[in-house]
């Protein structure tokens, strides 16, 4: 690990992540056809809640679903700050997210 740190590299389960939440940026700002359609929770009910901006994420009762790469990066960007999901490009979109990664990572030495 100390040579990630070293040459601020991501592993393997950081580049996993980091492409997934940004495939759902892509999705979101129109950078991807896809066919993918995301609602909101704001689609979902008129509640003025902090989620309001998240995308909803149908709730299963079998794991599965869970498995699929587009339910567990849905559920990864639902967890970034508003900060990071509004940036204005996918270039800054994903040094904020680099960035929220070496954070994490040094919190955790």
């Amino acid at each position: 690990m100390q040579l990630y740190n070293d040459m601020n590299l991501l592993n393997i389960n950081e580049l996993i992540y980091l492409d997934s939440v940004k495939l759902i940026y892509k999705i979101k700002n129109n950078l991807l056809d896809t066919g993918i359609n995301l609602r909101y929770a704001s689609d979902v009910h008129t509640h003025h809640t902090r989620s309001r901006h998240n995308i909803y994420i149908l709730p299963i009762a079998r794991n599965i679903p869970r498995r699929k790469v587009t339910y567990q990066a849905a559920t990864w960007f639902n967890e970034l700050s508003n900060d990071i999901k509004s940036s204005d490009t996918l270039k800054i979109f994903t040094n904020k997210v680099k960035h929220q990664l070496f954070q994490k990572r040094l919190n955790n030495i």
